[in-house]
């Protein structure tokens, strides 16, 4: 157990905040590094170009840290749906194909790929949530019964309306076995589960830097 930190954040003292899933309060040095940028803002003669290099390459390398890949394959973007459309146009499935997602899934990582699914004469298929909510059998299944029909499976760490959790080593090896591409919304994990990209190694991947993260930005992995 790590030792309370109460003392880092702005929380009253009767107040007891446990929706960080939704959007995590920040801490008294996220308010800091702001004033700062704000200062900054009002004095940009002080502003150097590499400026704006130093600190995108300091937040790549703490996303690195954190997700267990290289640096190099860190790009900052300002939301989840505009990863989804980077991933898209770097993705041709076939027509025919199925891309896989699952039911009542956000929609930053829906509608993205209805589009793609349009644009190339595939199909979305949303695998619907099993009663004991095992994702992941369910995910597995679907991918075992189509196989090679599946031209990408995108999907969450953890359901965002459920809070049910996937094993994606195990779907990332189901999804390679067939051909299929992986994309991954780490959202809803990121920060508070333990992620390594290097093992579960998703073509592409995003996360939302104002939940467990304690930031603004999102990021998008591209492997």
């Amino acid at each position: 157990m790590i030792a309370p930190q109460r003392d880092r954040f702005d929380l009253p003292r009767e107040l007891c905040y446990l929706n960080a899933a939704y959007m995590t309060p920040a801490p008294k040095a996220f308010a800091a590094t702001n004033d700062r940028t704000a200062a900054l803002r009002q004095q940009p003669w002080q502003v150097t170009p590499q400026d704006f290099f130093t600190q995108s390459e300091e937040v790549r390398a703490l996303a690195a840290r954190i997700m267990a890949c290289d640096s190099d394959s860190v790009a900052l973007v300002p939301s989840a749906s505009y990863a989804v459309a980077t991933a898209a146009r770097n993705l041709t499935p076939e027509k025919g194909s199925v891309i896989l997602t699952l039911a009542e899934e956000f929609p930053s990582n829906y509608y993205g790929w209805t589009r793609l699914a349009a644009e190339h004469g595939a199909t979305v298929l949303a695998v619907p949530g099993p009663a004991e909510q095992d994702w992941t059998a369910a995910l597995l299944d679907q991918i075992d019964r189509l196989g090679s029909q599946i031209s990408l499976v995108a999907i969450p760490h953890v359901h965002w309306s459920t809070g049910a959790m996937l094993d994606l080593v195990a779907i990332r090896k189901a999804t390679r076995a067939v051909g299929a591409a992986l994309f991954l919304d780490l959202t809803q994990s990121l920060g508070a589960l333990p992620v390594s990209l290097a093992e579960i190694d998703p073509d592409f991947a995003v996360a939302a830097g104002y939940k467990w993260l304690f930031g603004l930005m999102h990021w998008v992995i591209c492997m």
